[in-house]
């Protein structure tokens, strides 16, 4: 097998086509890109890649408005279909490597906010930023949700007491709301890190010294006033879609920052997960530590260079927070 598909590249190439979707929805959110690799030389050939797109593109809206959408049946349908069109226009008969990577919401939005900061900032600073902002984002929709739910219940001093209660506290001018009504204003990066200020003063045993390293209104990083705002803005509308509902409810338990952070380090590894000898460890081998000592009763795991602590957070995952307790620790 691996002789014979040796023989058709060295003789037809190859055809890649990537196309990135929702999980959800199954909605094209990125791409089709497609590229070729020993198949295609001609200058005007531009068409037959562009339809190689449009039915890449074809398959799977059509399967996902009937409700058949499946991932391996797509990827197979795809193949046979820009095979044949392919040997039609070229009389070749390349290797066809269809690729769908479906994406969660959150995912998504993320991936959208690192295409806000490239060519701005370096990579490595990614996560900071994209983290710092979907946490406020966090904490304000489940104020919100909160809030409500107290305010269908309760009134007067008993309501006041239940909202000194709650588990964190959002006061209106350090909410995301707040953040993106004021998207346009000229001090936008003073007005985000006074809000990040804010959340660790009103919630000091939990965030106190969380967002210490972080200043949206840093000049050497997001240049000039100009660029800086624009850069600001664009992030905070990123994180306006209506699709992104952080709510309690809507969540399920999900956790929805340690998803999101294993997401953009095993994305921007290369940069961000390898500073000083700190690598990021793939999760294949955190899965592997987590059921070699999943069935233990109180299991305690402990990480002497966790770096970006992706182990310790997979690990933990897996596990299951009543049963793992984890401890860390890195040379700043």
């Amino acid at each position: 097998m691996v002789l014979k598909d040796r023989e058709v590249l060295s003789t037809d190439g190859a055809i890649i086509v990537g196309v990135v979707v929702n999980h959800v929805t199954k909605q094209i959110i990125g791409g089709p890109d497609v590229q070729s690799r020993g198949v295609i030389y001609l200058k005007d050939a531009d068409y037959i890649i562009k339809e190689i797109g449009k039915i890449m593109e074809n398959v799977i809206n059509t399967s996902a408005e009937a409700g058949t959408y499946d991932n391996m049946n797509c990827r197979a349908e795809a193949r046979d279909k820009i095979s044949r069109y392919v040997m039609k226009e070229t009389g070749k008969k390349p290797m066809i490597l269809p690729a769908i990577v479906e994406i969660n919401t959150v995912e998504n939005i993320v991936w959208k906010a690192c295409d806000t900061f490239r060519g701005s900032i370096d990579s490595s600073l990614y996560k900071d930023y994209i983290l710092s902002m979907l946490f406020v984002k966090y904490l304000s929709d489940f104020a919100k949700e909160k809030i409500k739910e107290l305010e269908s219940k309760y009134s007067g001093d008993k309501l006041k007491r239940r909202l000194e209660r709650m588990n964190y506290k959002i006061s209106k001018d350090a909410s995301f709301e707040y953040l993106l009504k004021n998207k346009e204003a000229p001090n936008i990066g003073e007005i985000i890190n006074t809000a990040l200020r804010k959340i660790e003063k009103d919630n000091p045993q939990k965030f106190d010294g969380i967002f210490n390293n972080i200043d949206f209104n840093d000049s050497n990083k997001f240049g000039e006033t100009k660029t800086r705002n624009a850069i600001l803005k664009h992030l905070l509308e990123d994180f306006s879609d209506s699709e992104l509902d952080l709510s309690p409810s809507a969540l399920q338990n999900n956790d929805v920052m340690g998803d999101a952070y294993e997401y953009l380090i095993s994305n921007f590894a290369s940069d961000a997960g390898k500073k000083g000898g700190e690598f990021f460890t793939p999760p294949e081998v955190s899965t592997l530590i987590a059921k070699i000592v999943s069935d233990r009763t109180g299991v305690k795991i402990y990480d002497p260079t966790c770096g970006s602590g992706s182990l310790l957070i997979k690990v933990n995952k897996e596990i299951g927070r009543e049963n793992c307790t984890i401890y860390g620790q890195e040379k700043k």
